[in-house]
């Protein structure tokens, strides 16, 4: 179980890009390497960077796509359709071609183990899999099916569905990024409780514990050199509840005169939030700095004095926020949604503060009372800290580990005569 191919075959998710997403692949398959495994990279797009230990098989057929992609997209708005079409069109392109390549026992692909990313349309990873009598391990990270007919204007939801629940049916086993995600998988995909693991997300440890010089990290943003500064890092989706923090910060403000807010990530919002703190008159206080190298998030948080998570209500907070792990990582007073896995980490007034999803009044009460306490803030910085020093990407690719293990030791899980009926 030394050999492992990790695959990720969403175009969206480009291995050297500043989103979470990103991270997380680039973050997990290092991890995994660090713990003695040889990992091989399969992805839609981007490249590993120079010093990353895992080794990347480049194919064409992402590049192919995403061509498939743009075209596509332009003809659809030309003629007043649903540009997402394109987005899943080239998606299910892009499995097929990889289907075809695996199937020709693609050069270089010597592995024990395979472990993917849970994608849109994605069925070659699990055909590749059994063929090769392979352990098959799913990362689930989000409900994707149901997130793009809820924010993208899927076109194809029932397709995306049925070969989504078909490869997480498939798996040996399904690992996902919280106990809420674990109960939907189990009731909406009908999976086994046996066969589905929780493993929280990780955080890198020594980026985010390095100390950096304060007035350094506030020049390099942008912020004033003795304001209060509050920072969120995110790619500024609807659901981040931006829009809330900005309606919160506007009464910070008048409370505290000195108070900055800065914003680091970019996003299809990103104008629309602009305008918004014009509206709100706090746009002279904002600093919107954009996208990030997480090398540099990891500088930027230094000079940041409280880290706001300000998630909106969820019918299900399946979340396992990066960022909550890394502000915590950082070593800064945390201000969050009352949600999900934030909920069970952060302990409100021990580690972090605590506010009710989407209330911004409430919000407002929560930054001002941290902006108003020095003493508290280096307090639940310290325990935060503390509290995250054992969520280290290791220890999560460590889990896996175990699972693929556990897996390797039982007989394959069997697939649906039916199974590909859909693609």
């Amino acid at each position: 179980m030394t050999r492992w191919l990790y695959l990720c075959n969403d175009l969206g998710i480009p291995l050297d890009g500043s989103k979470g997403a990103s991270t997380h692949v680039r973050a997990i398959t290092r991890a995994v390497c660090a713990i003695g495994r040889e990992v091989t990279v399969l992805a839609a797009r981007g490249r590993l960077p120079a010093d990353h230990p895992a080794r990347q098989v480049e194919t064409p057929a992402g590049d192919a796509a995403r061509a498939i992609d743009a075209s596509l997209r332009n003809w659809l708005t030309g003629i007043g359709a649903v540009p997402a079409l394109a987005g899943e069109i080239a998606q299910m392109t892009y499995d097929a071609e990889l289907t075809r390549l695996l199937d020709g026992d693609q050069p270089g692909i010597e592995v024990d183990v395979v472990l993917e990313r849970l994608s849109l349309f994605a069925s070659a990873g699990l055909a590749f899999a059994r063929r090769r009598g392979l352990p098959y391990l799913v990362e689930m990270n989000a409900p994707l099916s149901r997130e793009a007919a809820r924010y993208r204007d899927a076109g194809m939801e029932q397709l995306a569905r049925q070969i989504e629940r078909q490869t997480l049916a498939g798996a040996d086993a399904v690992i996902t990024v919280s106990e809420e995600l674990r109960q939907y998988a189990i009731a909406q995909m009908g999976l086994s409780p046996q066969r589905v693991h929780t493993v929280p997300n990780g955080v890198d440890l020594e980026l985010f514990g390095r100390r950096h010089d304060r007035a350094a990290a506030r020049a390099e943003a942008g912020t004033p050199a003795n304001a209060l500064v509050y920072g969120f890092v995110g790619s500024l989706k609807a659901w981040h509840g931006v829009e809330t923090l900005l309606d919160a910060f506007r009464h910070v403000r008048n409370a505290h005169r000195h108070a900055h807010l800065l914003i680091i990530g970019n996003g299809r919002m990103s104008d629309y939030y602009r305008a918004k703190a014009a509206e709100l008159g706090v746009d002279q206080s904002t600093t919107f700095y954009g996208a990030a190298a997480h090398e540099t998030v990891a500088r930027l948080l230094s000079g940041v004095d409280i880290a706001v998570a300000p998630y909106l209500p969820q019918d299900t907070f399946y979340f396992s926020p990066l960022k909550l792990y890394e502000y915590m990582a950082a070593g800064l007073c945390i201000v969050a949604s009352r949600a999900g896995q934030i909920a069970e980490v952060i302990e409100c007034g021990k580690n972090g503060l605590l506010f009710t999803p989407g209330r911004s009044g409430e919000l407002a009460e929560v930054l001002i009372y941290a902006g108003t306490d020095a003493a508290l803030r280096a307090r639940l910085s310290a325990a935060a800290r503390r509290c995250v020093a054992g969520r280290g990407w290791e220890n999560v690719a460590e889990k896996i580990a175990q699972i693929a293990e556990s897996v390797a030791q039982r007989p394959a899980a069997p697939v649906e005569d039916d199974a590909y009926a859909a693609v």
